[in-house]
């Protein structure tokens, strides 16, 4: 299945430079007590698992509580991790495999929960629109935002026509205010700080 095979790829590649990372970590501050170990786990997950297993697994292990579609929780996924992991990487670790699996993990209307959902609207997922640019830059990564930017010295339509093939498939789209010469586009932070700074 190829996009199990793209998050297989991707995932050892990230593993791999979070090993080198933690590893130049440690060499420069020695843990002093027992609590950096327990809070690393290793991932001993099956290939072309059902991604409702990841769900589960993350679900336990952090106390969350998750909601899903059954049909969605059939979709499949491959995580390898020839390293352990910081515990804390996981919320990071299941939303960028979801993503892979064009799902995305958001908060619920019931407080204390979340649930994961198809990302083709993403603006659907957004809880409001953004004007400050300093909520895109502190955002997680994998964090879908609508926000507005105001065009002082270019056309709308050029930008739009620009950006375009950076937005996220599905899910990502633009919405133009030419009067205002406001560009309004939804995405995930990540593709949305890469499309801030093509438009300065």
């Amino acid at each position: 299945m190829r996009s199990a095979q793209y998050i297989t790829v991707l995932l050892l590649v990230v593993f791999c430079l979070l090993n080198l990372s933690l590893g130049d970590e440690k060499a420069e501050n020695p843990p002093q007590t027992n609590t950096a170990a327990q809070d690393m786990i290793q991932l001993n997950l099956p290939e072309n698992m059902e991604v409702k297993l990841l769900i589960e697994y993350v679900s336990k292990r952090l106390k969350m509580n998750i909601h899903y579609d059954p049909a969605i929780g059939r979709k499949q996924v491959t995580v390898i991790s020839p390293t352990k992991i910081p515990k804390e990487s996981l919320p990071g670790l299941l939303q960028s495999v979801l993503k892979m699996a064009g799902l995305m993990l958001v908060d619920d209307d019931q407080p204390g929960w979340k649930r994961v959902v198809p990302n083709q609207d993403l603006q659907s997922l957004t809880r409001k629109i953004q004007k400050d640019a300093g909520f895109l830059q502190d955002a997680s990564a994998t964090t879908a935002i609508t926000q507005v930017f105001q065009l002082r010295h270019i056309d709308a339509e050029m930008v739009n026509k620009t950006i375009r093939p950076f937005l996220s498939k599905p899910g990502g789209n633009v919405f133009l205010l030419p009067d205002s010469n406001l560009l309004i586009a939804t995405d995930y932070a990540a593709n949305l700080r890469r499309i801030s700074s093509l438009i300065a």
